[in-house]
């Protein structure tokens, strides 16, 4: 599954705001489970079932006596909330979040990667424009990130792939 493209978006009167048909579409089968819905620094995110429990996966994995991460954690966890799409293709976004980011009327849904993500239409505006300026620099910090990613996989496979002096092959 992979999420893309940005949609304007209302919130009503009861904090309940429409997927757009396109995300429903590339969300597919996810819609049948729960999704997720938490906080970030700049935004809400929602995630489908599958995809929350990868998330917590790779979080639980982290070092359970590093402050950062247990604020981090804190902060990302406490946010989150179980939701289910309803008949009108509606999700409730929790009063606290709604406060939280200023999501009162207009909003920005974002299909990014595997999530979806809500901004106040100022937070939007003010980040996009941010990622506008500085995309080359964006894009060629993504590249060099990507080949380091790369780098260490294949490190990882050559050095598994050796044979260790300790079992006597040589």
């Amino acid at each position: 599954m992979r999420l893309s493209g940005h949609y304007k978006g209302k919130i009503d009167g009861s904090g309940r705001i429409a997927l757009p048909s396109a995300l429903r579409a590339q969300l597919g089968d996810s819609l049948k489970g729960n999704l997720w819905i938490t906080n970030t620094d700049l935004c809400v995110e929602v995630h489908p079932e599958d995809q929350w429990q990868k998330r917590c996966e790779e979080n639980d994995v982290l070092p359970e006596m590093d402050y950062d991460i247990e604020l981090f954690q804190t902060f990302y966890y406490d946010g989150a909330h179980v939701a289910k799409i309803d008949s009108a293709n509606r999700i409730l976004i929790p009063p606290t979040l709604r406060e939280e980011f200023g999501l009162v009327r207009e909003v920005m849904i974002v299909g990014r990667g595997t999530k979806i993500t809500i901004y106040s239409a100022p937070a939007w505006k003010k980040y996009y424009e941010e990622a506008k300026n500085r995309f080359r620099e964006l894009q060629e910090n993504a590249r060099e990130k990507l080949n380091a990613v790369q780098k260490n996989e294949i490190e990882k496979i050559t050095s598994d792939a050796q044979p260790s002096a300790a079992s006597g092959d040589e």
